[in-house]
């Protein structure tokens, strides 16, 4: 095997995942279609709209699209494995493709806002980097896509690695790029807890509460990382929330699990977590100790 012929790592698992994905979704789709699954797709993407032949065959084009997709993605991965140059510039295409659509799509599905950075961070930042590995020069040269050897100079081979420097600033520009979107992601969560209507209401019963006057303080702040997990539809869900408060008095966390009922939200539970010490402060009881 020549030099120019030697497939890069990368490169073969890169063919290895565009093979997995077009292979089986290209075996798969005829059961698909025997077993009508295709029909429920074909109505679910037509769900809410009037039911005329253009909309109906329109759905069943974009059930077509997809198994060509699929066919597509079986076809790259095998001119990857043989080194096509073709292959490297169609996934160049689908990189930016997806990248771009994923920029301009994400702010209309990810709510709130910053749900919405947090999943373009999320999408757009591995495309840039594929996009930059499929550019690199030994790449390059491993799919004949290098810069053209004049005749009267002998082929010295693939062209040289990464320097330490080089390595270096690769991997901290990697180790940032991991930092930024764990980062976003927790901010995006954050926000969300912020913004929901059960953080609302317990910071506002804790507010009027004199156990948190008397052991945090008045006023006291919210602090950041709150943890728990919520579930929520238009008419039920449920919540449990452990938000860390501080105020010239002290510290702890307010534990509040909540219900949806009817589209309204009510606290079932409301506590305050000093260390080991726990008050309750909804529903109130005689017996919650404040000094």
């Amino acid at each position: 095997m020549s030099s120019r012929s030697k497939r890069p790592i990368g490169i073969t698992l890169l063919a290895g995942v565009f093979l997995w994905i077009g292979c089986l979704g290209s075996i798969f789709f005829p059961f698909f279609v025997f077993y009508g699954l295709t029909a429920d797709m074909v109505n679910l993407i037509s769900a809410g709209v009037s039911q005329s032949v253009v909309v109906r065959f329109g759905a069943h084009f974009l059930v077509f699209i997809w198994f060509l997709l699929y066919v597509a993605y079986a076809c790259i991965g095998f001119g990857l494995w043989k080194l096509r140059n073709w292959a490297r510039k169609a996934v160049l295409r689908l990189a930016v493709f997806s990248a771009v659509a994923g920029v301009l799509v994400m702010p209309f599905v990810g709510q709130p806002a910053a749900m919405a950075v947090a999943g373009i961070v999320a999408w757009v930042l591995p495309w840039a980097w594929l996009v930059w590995y499929l550019k690199r020069p030994r790449v390059r040269f491993a799919f004949g896509a290098g810069t053209p050897i004049p005749s009267d100079v002998s082929d010295s081979g693939p062209p040289a690695g990464m320097s330490k420097k080089e390595k270096i600033l690769t991997a901290s520009a990697l180790l940032a790029t991991f930092a930024l979107f764990f980062c976003s992601l927790l901010y995006a969560v954050e926000n969300m807890f912020r913004h929901s209507q059960v953080y609302q209401m317990t910071l506002k019963e804790a507010t009027r509460s004199d156990c948190v006057t008397a052991k945090i303080g008045s006023p006291f702040t919210p602090g950041w990382l709150a943890g728990g997990n919520m579930e929520e539809s238009n008419a039920k869900g449920s919540a449990h929330l452990e938000i860390p408060i501080k105020g010239h008095r002290g510290k702890g966390d307010l534990v509040v699990s909540a219900e949806k009922q009817g589209g309204v939200w009510s606290i079932d539970k409301l506590i305050l977590v000093q260390g080991s010490e726990e008050t309750q402060l909804l529903p109130y009881t005689t017996s919650s100790t404040c000094q």
